[in-house]
């Protein structure tokens, strides 16, 4: 049993410091929550330096949008008005750069300006269906329940994102190691063991050169891998202003075995997932197109539904429309098809973006399942060339 104690709001929107003991953070916070309290931070009573550092003390944190919502939803599902909800974040906050911004929202609604006029203003900040999505609840009345769809949206996306980074630590270890250990290798290992031999006025044979060549490579032009990393660097970041290159260049990186079919889910659970979201909330369907194809942050992707809007105007039918694209497999366009028989394309849309996003998560794990054993195995190979290399040298010096 511990004591923790959190900066909390109620209903009424007052604040005050609140300690609590439980048995764990995660205990802590839903014995708040059974008292409808708003957590809207957390205070350590005897901050440590790790704790600092854990929260982010030495470095400048940016403002989460998804963290942002996750504090106003639960303050407007209690009744408290907008610009209260606002105040008690910015007063509870310990982040410079949320305070800056929910300050600039407050003050324009004291101006008379709408929720979602001031989205769109910090559009860096908040995303498309962000606004859209505020300005249907503004519309509609439903502002609350707008609101939490959308911080289930952000904090779905949020979520792979950290399964992504996550999923990637042991590979990415693995693989630092791996090139750490071959660098060791041809650096140090090889030229003390060639200095040997050499002293001994030996000759050495054909495949100890060809290593010892390799090795020389690395020592003497480490240089050059710095410039060609950042020569290519600087060449991809020059295509990419070219509109004709950056999508050849997004088409070739799509044809690449595993690499392109996880970039080809990711990108289509994201659109799935953003459509389904705003035609629930009732946003017109054409502005729903326009926004979710905006997602998509590949140009060969996004292009594939260009002539969708089009055939929307003309009465066509979304599933028509999207049997177009190369991208949605027959089975997408099928579901698609029962729900708007019947009437229910909203529901169809968001089962379509949870397949998948499940079918992205089994590709990452076959994906990294894959990568770890083809590492290792390169390791392997690498270091029994290099003993059998020394081992022959040894037996053939022997032989004299």
């Amino acid at each position: 049993m511990g004591q923790f104690k959190y900066k909390v709001a109620d209903s009424a929107g007052k604040v005050w410091v609140q300690d609590i003991d439980a048995d764990s953070e995660d205990d802590a916070l839903l014995k708040l929550r059974t008292r409808h309290y708003t957590v809207l931070k957390r205070i350590y009573v005897n901050e440590s330096a790790w704790n600092v550092f854990r929260e982010g003390g030495f470095r400048r944190k940016k403002f989460d949008v998804c963290e942002f919502t996750g504090k106003l939803v639960p303050l407007l599902q209690s009744h408290v008005q907008l610009p209260r909800a606002l105040q008690i974040i910015y007063d509870g906050s310990s982040n410079p750069e949320e305070r800056k911004v929910v300050e600039n929202l407050r003050r324009g609604l004291h101006e008379g300006k709408r929720f979602s006029q001031l989205l769109k203003k910090e559009k860096k900040l908040f995303p498309v269906i962000y606004s859209s999505m505020a300005e249907v609840g503004e519309e509609s009345g439903e502002l609350t329940n707008v609101l939490e769809e959308v911080y289930k949206f952000l904090k779905d996306g949020r979520d792979l994102r950290d399964f992504l980074v996550t999923s990637s630590i042991y590979p990415g270890v693995l693989l630092s190691v791996t090139v750490l250990v071959i660098l060791a290798i041809f650096v140090f290992f090889l030229p003390f063991f060639a200095d040997i031999f050499t002293d001994m006025g030996r000759e050495l044979p054909g495949a100890t050169k060809f290593l010892l060549g390799i090795s020389g490579v690395i020592i003497d032009y480490w240089w050059l891998w710095f410039i060609s990393i950042g020569g290519g660097i600087w060449y991809l970041r020059r295509a990419y202003a070219d509109p004709e290159k950056r999508l050849k260049i997004q088409g070739f990186i799509l044809r690449l075995p595993l690499v392109g079919e996880l970039i080809i889910k990711s990108q289509m659970s994201r659109f799935f997932r953003t459509l389904a979201i705003l035609f629930q909330s009732q946003v017109q369907l054409l502005t729903s197109i326009r926004i979710a194809v905006g997602t998509i942050t590949n140009e060969v992707i996004s292009n594939s539904f260009a002539q969708l809007p089009a055939d929307l105007r003309g009465g066509g039918k979304l599933s028509a429309g999207m049997k177009k694209s190369q991208f949605v497999d027959n089975e997408t366009v099928q579901l698609i098809e029962v729900g708007e028989e019947s009437g229910e394309v909203g529901e169809m849309l968001g089962r379509v973006a949870m397949a998948q996003e499940e079918r992205l998560k089994v590709q990452i794990k076959r994906l990294l399942a894959l990568f770890e054993p083809v590492v290792l195995v390169l390791l392997a190979l690498v270091i029994l060339v290099v003993v059998l290399t020394v081992f022959l040298t040894i037996l053939e010096m022997n032989e004299f």
